[in-house]
């Protein structure tokens, strides 16, 4: 094992005064292993962030962390900017100083031509300056990787964090992916969507691209900007740059259509081919850190199992301080339940929460349908606060400064979101989420690989139950009050990490309440 000094005393920060056993195991592990990529699947509580900042700072490799959310991004500099951490995002995070009076961010300044790029005077220029001159940087995935797609760079890094990294195989896909509206092609070049297949937009693309070049010399200079004629500058510039990755990209690779209302989205096939070029490129050691963190992950990013090292961690948590019970006799939840059925899945529902008043929950629904339909049947709606699509953000803010027995119902908070202390002490898994099958591409996946969905299925299951649990303190507990679980949990146990698989309960009635720490 390997011997270092407290965090406080290689440089992180003061209130670190000692290690947990699991953050040594980790750091032994990047400077034992001799694979290029290291995977560690770190459950929540044993300070994987702190694990990955020290491993940085004593290989003394510049080295990149990505996250993948900006509010995570905002974790790492909160806790570690002292430690010299310097963190980029992307252009759309800056105000442009070249048109103060459009209020354009220097994503939108940039396509206008704006006089102060790449100079002390642009926001954006100032922070990648900063960041290129930095030892350790952070960021998020979605910015690295449309970074790379923009051929833009932040100099050579020899060590790459991945946190969270069971998002990275669909954040690159979903970077990769390519939207074009009908109204897009209607508005701007008088073209219809052409054939749903990626070959037919490969025909097309050049002579597009070679119209909106020549409607570019008929706009109004930067100087005589208007409103009006901005925001057709800047969908003129956003097209073109659609269509510029589909003639790049779409040619190369299996790369599916999938069909919208009035859109088209193409999207790669798998994204294990763009991995390297997009997401490691080239950066010799690599660290993939998750707390759902399993050799699936890895398998989807391309890695092959002789650069891969994978090593599972216990959780420093009690089981019993937070259990996931399966209700036995719950009921089977999907389109073909009976009303019985439903009647009885909104019973189970309401004896959970019956003995937990005192206390405030969440129910995870699955879509905002089904939560509409448990707010409206369920004896306890009035303590029930239900988001609509697009307002999760403000109402999981409202819910948290709520007293009990409040109760958030929602689809949207299984993942990005926590819950410690007394901001929710019970949740209900009210579906096994299965990814939805109507998807072209997940179908497609699915055929191809026949892990794909229950992956993604386990993915979304134990980071749910994963939102409560935060500190040793916390206590929860987890029903999951579907019967698909029985088969599925049996077929695919191998999936779901150790540390989860410790805290599964079977019980044939909803038990009492855990006792809270005095």
């Amino acid at each position: 094992m390997i011997e270092l000094a407290p965090p406080c005393e290689i440089g992180l920060p003061a209130r670190f005064s000692s290690w947990r056993p699991q953050q040594l195991s980790a750091i032994d592990q990047r400077f034992s292993s001799e694979r290029r990529v290291i995977a560690q699947c770190l459950p929540t509580g044993t300070g994987k962030s702190l694990s990955g900042m020290a491993q940085a700072i004593v290989s003394g490799e510049r080295t990149l962390i990505l996250t993948s959310t900006k509010g995570l991004e905002d974790q790492y500099v909160n806790d570690f900017k002292d430690s010299g951490l310097v963190d980029i995002r992307g252009r759309n995070n800056y105000d442009c100083a070249g048109f103060p009076h459009l209020g354009l961010s220097c994503d939108e300044g940039r396509h206008l031509k704006c006089q102060y790029q790449k100079t002390g005077m642009c926001p954006h220029h100032v922070a990648t300056s900063k960041a290129i001159n930095s030892k350790i940087v952070v960021s998020n995935y979605t910015c690295y990787i449309l970074n790379h797609l923009e051929h833009d760079s932040w100099g050579k890094f020899d060590f790459l964090i991945l946190d969270e990294a069971h998002d990275s195989p669909d954040t690159l896909s979903s970077c990769l992916s390519i939207k074009v509206t009908a109204w897009e092609l209607k508005h701007i070049l008088a073209r219809k969507l052409p054939d749903d297949n990626p070959d037919s937009w490969v025909k097309v693309v050049p002579d597009m691209i070679t119209a909106l070049k020549r409607m570019f010399q008929n706009e109004d200079k930067a100087g005589n900007l208007t409103e009006t004629s901005v925001k057709r500058l800047l969908s003129m510039k956003r097209l073109q740059a659609k269509l510029e990755r589909i003639a790049a990209m779409c040619g190369d690779g299996e790369w599916v259509v999938q069909v919208g209302d009035d859109n088209h989205t193409l999207e790669c096939l798998w994204p294990a081919p763009y991995a390297e070029p997009y997401l490691f490129h080239g950066i010799p050691k690599i660290l993939l850190m998750s707390a759902t963190m399993t050799p699936k992950t890895a398998t989807l990013l391309g890695v092959d199992d002789d650069q891969l090292d994978y090593q599972e961690f216990n959780s420093t948590f009690i089981p019993t301080d937070s259990p996931v019970y399966v209700l036995g006799c719950a009921p089977r939840i999907d389109h073909r339940s009976s009303a019985d059925s439903i009647d009885r899945w909104i019973g189970y529902i309401d004896t959970i929460i019956a003995s937990r008043l005192g206390r405030k929950g969440i129910i995870h629904s699955v879509s905002f349908a089904r939560a509409r339909d448990i707010a409206l049947k369920s004896k306890y709606r009035q303590h029930m606060i239900v988001p609509e699509p697009g307002t999760t953000q403000r109402v999981v803010e409202r819910f948290k400064s709520m007293p009990p027995p409040a109760i958030l119902v929602s689809p949207s908070v299984t993942t990005g979101y926590d819950f410690p202390g007394t901001d929710a002490e019970y949740q209900i898994i009210t579906k096994v989420p299965f990814p939805d099958s109507r998807s072209v591409l997940t179908q497609m996946r699915s055929t191809a690989d026949p892990l794909y969905a229950p992956y993604l299925t386990v993915q979304t299951l134990v980071q749910s139950a994963g939102r409560l649990k935060r500190s040793m303190e916390d206590r929860c507990e987890t029903f999951i009050i579907d019967s698909h679980w029985n088969w599925f949990y049996m077929k695919y146990r191998h999936l779901f990490p150790i540390w989860f698989r410790n805290l599964v309960r079977r019980v044939d009635a909803v038990p009492q309440p855990i006792k809270r720490k005095v």
